[in-house]
């Protein structure tokens, strides 16, 4: 209950909320509100899309809440009930250009103005989406790194400050999330279908000093940590300035689209 009051989980809620949704139509929507809420509230049609946003966000909310995470392909049911109004902000955005500063250099009318504003979104938008795997080639490379280190037969777990299940998928590993701030794991978050009742019941203790332990309570013989945006030396750093030793073996460094680091350790028991 404990999770409902913490500043830092609602931060981490709204940002996920964002970046799900797309900032794009997050925008397009806030600008919609602004001006037509009245109008939104008077039409049935407005009014029955409001109140299944509503509680697909209720929804969405409690299972960030209960669980402690939240992948944003599950806002997308969301992205299609708000479409409508992001068009309606959309408009009103492209009427608003076109009279303070299009219309002072060139005759356009807003129909256009709509039109080329949302081919250049819709763009923007398939780009994301058709983007190549080699956005994020540790998906693939993980997976050959475990399954050459390891038979695929045997659990492995990874244990990652990334919320991006996908990890687990490619690397056909239970995961859990744990926050390189304190080295706080994230509570009722399940490993996987057959883990699940074994981690509900681990009570696992705060801060770097107990983190082998908690990783020793999880169960499992193959552990690898997965560090996204951690320069390893300072992963590192946080064990020797604390005076204990690093048992951790680095496999691979990749760089993301910006620049930095994404490490993927084994854990030397």
């Amino acid at each position: 209950m404990s999770n409902y009051f913490d500043i830092m989980s609602w931060l981490a809620f709204l940002n996920i909320l964002f970046k799900g949704i797309y900032p794009i139509i997050f925008l397009l929507v806030i600008v919609a509100f602004i001006k037509n809420w009245r109008e939104f509230l008077k039409n049935r049609y407005s009014r029955l899309l409001i109140i299944l946003f509503v509680v697909c966000l209720f929804i969405r909310f409690l299972k960030f809440f209960s669980q402690g995470w939240l992948s944003e392909r599950y806002l997308e049911p969301m992205i299609l009930i708000l479409t409508p109004f992001a068009a309606k902000g959309l408009y009103d955005f492209a009427k608003w250009a076109n009279h303070k500063i299009v219309s002072k250099k060139y005759i356009v009318s807003t129909n256009k103005l709509f039109t080329i504003f949302l081919i250049i979104i819709s763009l923007i938008m398939m780009g994301k989406v058709l983007r190549p795997h080699w956005d994020k080639p540790w998906f693939f490379g993980i997976r050959t790194i475990v399954n050459k280190e390891l038979p695929l037969n045997l659990k492995r777990v990874i244990i990652t400050n990334d919320a991006d299940e996908r990890l687990a998928y490619y690397a056909d590993s239970a995961m859990i999330s744990f926050d390189l701030s304190n080295f706080r794991f994230r509570q009722n978050q399940y490993l996987s279908d057959w883990d699940g009742e074994k981690l509900e019941s681990i009570k696992f203790k705060l801060g770097i000093s107990n983190f082998y332990k908690n990783i020793d309570s999880l169960g499992y013989k193959h552990v690898y940590i997965f560090l996204n945006r951690i320069n390893p030396s300072y992963f590192k750093e946080q064990f020797i300035a604390k005076g204990l030793p690093f048992k951790f073996k680095l496999l691979k460094e990749y760089k993301d689209r910006h620049n930095r680091p994404v490490c993927f350790y084994e854990y030397l028991d």
